[in-house]
């Protein structure tokens, strides 16, 4: 009996041979299910067995031993991938790990139920008419209802957590940084699709051998709108009894086989901010962390001489701003042929804008608090033109690319305040400033990039950036105070602070990529070259023309040229659960500044930069991250400002005298879980950062103004947590988002004294969000967010603190299957200062949309009001001040708009 125990347990020995397992996976590394994995004889080619991967992608093949061979092929195939080959010997047991890339399909057109999400690869697609309820205007009115995509108040938007980078439109990148042009202005009702894409890459030669963090959204439209002709035109007016209102809005599409066209309009003075998605705060928009994307200028910002903002935090602009504006966008993308394309997008616009603010700021001094109060009737004119041209070539053996990218951009702002202030103590006279600035910053950039392989899984790449930038500004600004700041007769009160600014950037290298098994090897070597001039002139005068100059103090001619060649080298581990990457960055800094009356700054530096990478999966839906990076950087261009230069009426500010590279270490660790068939997700999130020789200023604070004398080096620290949560529950079609945000920093400077201080500035938000169900009677959606901020220095006894309280509800009442809906907004702005009191103000829009299906039109009435109060109050804490603004609200008004679609 024993005998034949042992023989039955022999006999699969026998029969059988060594077991070969492993795991199949996508590029994104996510398991491949069901995939064919077959074993063959290497030399014959004779199949010996075969299997399937299971749902985790995992697969176990059993060789039998007739197949009598020291080696087999082991092939993998999936449907919408390529398939993948591993010569292997029999006696290895290490386990396999198939990366399958994905393959053009021909097209299926399967007629059933569309599921609301798909994932397919490195791609997560949404149906759109899931998600809608058909009320949505633009496509930011979609993404909003889309499980884990957040809109913040300027139009940005996030995915779970994560940036998305830029917003394309059937594949297309036609608005670079200025996403929002179409977020803000495409129709809802002309979309079909959302696409997600992850590890997003511009050059499509780079797909399966670079590893790219980047996330875009594409938006594909609808099947019918992909015309010959289609878009929408929607127009109208009414306003209140002192005021009229006008609104114009169009989308104008054309597909054809040979050429798509795009066109945006825009025009109103009912508070919708047409400019916001387009104007640049500074030349630093331009500036994006993903160096190699074509259409990214590395450019230092150009300076801080840029329009004011508007206080529109709290409440949408509409409520508080009087407004003129119009923007017009076209875009055009020609296939020229199989190999060439081009893009080209352009925009351009102008108008008004007019805000009342009363203001209260506090400043904290290393004795008693400063305070200021204002009145500021707040008015600015803008102008704006954009163009860019794009062209792609790959060759028929996709083994050359050439790509281009050019670009130009022109802002015209002219911005004009008249600002009220208490008399001092012992005057009875109040104190008024008329500052004005006006502005004509130009950029110009262009980038040209060359791809070549030189393999399957290797290629060189070389790059050429280009930017070049001017600013002429004026502020002139009349404010009694003058004559005593520079010891004066009364009557020269006018100051005019002429500024000249030039900039220069370029950037040529070459990288060489190759990936071979579980490892990437990169590297790249280049040189850096930017220049700079800046040059500005202070004048003092009266009314009746007399002029002064305010001395060679106040002057300023800088000149900067600077060279930098660096040598960078990356390596990329990808190992079963583990993906681990480290990066080495050489640079040498041969810099060299001039300025008027102070000596000539020479520096010759080497700055090594080290980072890390490191991910790990726990599960397939459960993963790891941990990032480290340490940098040597450049001061930004302004960093360089020497001389006191006026930024407005009241401060002056007064640039470094020394160069010195900035360090900085940042840390950050990341645990998310990811469950995207059933919408359910969280993340934990923590960092920590810390920098020496940063910009840092001397603040001299009186009643006249704020003096900033820059110095170096400053240390400033910082820490931070994040926990979210985001569920999609499918049966009920309610959407649940809960976070909370943690941030402190801490800040050196210093204050009326030469003692450096540190400040550090807390604040801690909570916001959660739900929306329920979208083909119902009624459909609720609501935000609340509640933050609190502290500041504390050691010469306060008490930390100035303050709590901010912002919450919205959109309510839809619609009956399924009608053409009529009804929409109200409720916004709800809460603000509680060190007092302990607090202010509260509601805001309400409403609509009244009807369709008439027979004449393709509806109409819509919209109304306006700020029931609660003429004004709202709102605050903000940071290292410096503590400001409590009252803005005033624009009288209630009611639009009446016809909606035409074709």
């Amino acid at each position: 009996m024993t005998k034949f125990i042992l023989l039955l347990l022999f006999i699969p020995i026998g029969l059988w041979g060594q077991g070969v397992a492993g795991t199949v996976r996508d590029s994104t590394g996510e398991p491949v299910f069901f995939a064919s994995v077959v074993a063959a004889h290497a030399t014959t080619k004779a199949t010996q067995t075969y299997t399937q991967s299971d749902e985790n992608g995992r697969f176990k093949l059993l060789i039998p031993a007739s197949c009598n061979c020291d080696s087999v092929i082991v092939t993998a195939r999936a449907m919408g991938y390529t398939k993948q080959s591993i010569t292997r010997a029999v006696t290895d047991t290490n386990a396999l790990l198939f990366i399958l890339g994905t393959s053009a399909l021909k097209e299926i057109v399967i007629k059933a139920k569309i599921p609301p999400v798909v994932v397919r690869s490195d791609t997560t697609e949404y149906d759109a008419k899931a998600f809608s309820d058909s009320t949505e205007f633009n496509v930011e009115d979609l993404l909003k209802k889309i499980p884990g995509m957040q809109v913040s108040q300027n139009g940005d938007i996030t995915l779970n957590g994560k940036r998305v980078e830029r917003v394309l439109i059937e594949g297309d990148d036609l608005f670079s940084n200025n996403y929002t042009l179409a977020t803000r202005n495409v129709r809802a009702n002309m979309i079909g699709k959302v696409q997600a894409i992850e590890g997003y890459q511009e050059n499509k030669m780079m797909k399966g051998i670079e590893q790219s963090d980047r996330l875009v959204l594409n938006l594909k439209f609808k099947p019918d709108k992909k015309r010959a002709n289609s878009g929408s035109f929607t127009g109208g007016g009414g306003g209140n009894d002192n005021l009229l209102r006008g609104y114009a809005h169009t989308n104008l599409f054309s597909f054809t086989r040979t050429a798509k066209t795009y066109f945006i309009g825009n025009a109103n003075n009912t508070g919708d901010d047409a400019l916001s998605s387009v104007m640049p705060n500074s030349f630093e928009q331009f500036f994006n962390k993903n160096k190699y994307s074509l259409q990214d200028n590395p450019m230092p910002r150009l300076g801080n001489k840029q329009a004011a903002g508007f206080d529109d935090i709290g409440l949408p602009p509409a409520f508080t701003q009087k407004n003129s504006e119009g923007i017009a966008y076209l875009g055009h993308v020609v296939p020229v042929s199989d190999q060439l394309k081009i893009k080209i997008s352009a925009w351009g616009g102008g108008g008004r804008k007019a805000q009342q603010t009363a203001q209260k700021t506090v400043y904290f001094t290393n004795d008693t608090p400063l305070e200021i109060n204002e009145n500021d009737h707040h008015r600015q004119q803008n102008t704006i033109g954009h163009i860019q041209i794009e062209s792609e070539y790959f060759s028929k053996s996709a083994r050359t690319g050439w790509r281009s990218f050019i670009m130009a951009n022109q802002h015209r702002f002219q911005d004009a305040r008249a600002i009220l202030r208490p008399a001092l103590t012992g005057n009875t006279t109040p104190i008024v400033a008329k500052p004005n600035q006006t502005g004509n910053p130009l950029e110009l950039f262009s980038a040209l990039e060359y791809t070549r392989k030189t393999g399957e899984s290797s290629l060189f790449q070389m790059v050429s950036k280009t930017g070049l930038g001017w600013l002429n500004t004026e502020m002139r600004a009349e404010f009694s105070p003058y004559s005593q700041v520079f010891n004066l007769p009364e009557s020269f009160r006018i100051l005019s602070n002429k500024g000249k600014h030039q900039t220069g950037y370029s950037h040529l290298s070459g990288r060489w990529l190759t990936k071979k098994g579980v490892k990437t090897l990169e590297i790249e070597s280049g040189i850096l070259y930017q220049w700079g001039h800046s040059g500005t002139d202070v004048l003092l005068g009266n009314n009746n023309g007399d002029q002064q100059s305010a001395g060679n103090e106040y002057q300023n001619d800088l000149n900067l040229q600077q060279y930098s060649p660096f040598l960078r080298a990356v390596l990329l581990l990808e190992h079963t659960r583990w993906t681990g990457k480290v990066q080495l960055r050489q640079n040498w800094h041969n810099v060299l500044i001039r300025n008027i009356g102070q000596p000539e700054i020479s520096a010759n530096q080497w700055a090594t930069e080290p980072s890390a990478f490191a991910q790990y999966k726990f599960t397939e839906k459960l993963n790891g991250v941990v990032r480290y990076n340490y940098g040597r950087q450049l001061p930004a261009w302004a960093d360089y400002y020497s001389g006191f230069v006026f930024t407005d009426y009241l401060s002056a500010v007064k640039g470094i005298h020394q160069f010195a590279l900035n360090e900085s270490h940042n840390t950050s660790f990341n645990l998310y879980y990811d469950d995207k068939m059933r919408f359910f997700r969280w993340n934990i999130a923590a960092n920590w950062r810390a920098s020496n020789h940063n910009m840092g200023s001397i603040f001299q604070l009186n009643p006249y103004l704020i003096q900033q004398a820059g110095y170096r080096p400053v240390a400033i620290s910082g820490q931070g947590a994040h926990v979210g949560v985001s569920h999609f529950i499918t049966p009920a079609n309610v959407r649940l988002e809960i976070q909370y945000t943690f941030s402190q920093s801490n800040v050196e400077n210093k204050v009326n004294s030469e003692e450096t201080r540190e400040v550090s500035n807390t604040q801690h938000a909570y916001s959660g969000s739900i929306g329920t169900a979208f083909n119902t009677w009624v459909n609720i959606r609501t935000q609340q967010q509640y933050t609190l901020a502290s500041t504390a220095n050691a010469a306060a006894a008490d930390a100035p603190s303050n709590t901010m309280w912002r919450s919205s509800v959109e309510m839809t009442i619609k009956r399924p299957g009608k053409k009529w809906y009804g929409k109200v907004y409720l916004y709800h702005i809460g603000n509680r200062f060190p007092e302990g009191e607090w202010s509260v103000n509601y805001g309400v829009k409403s609509e009244i949309y009807v369709e008439v299906p027979a004449i393709r039109s509806g109409f819509k009435l919209t109304g306006m009001n700020l029931p609660s109060k003429r004004q709202y109050t709102q605050g903000i804490t940071n290292e410096l001040y503590q400001a409590i603004s009252i803005t005033e609200a624009v009288r209630p008004f009611v639009v009446l708009c016809w909606d035409y679609q074709f």
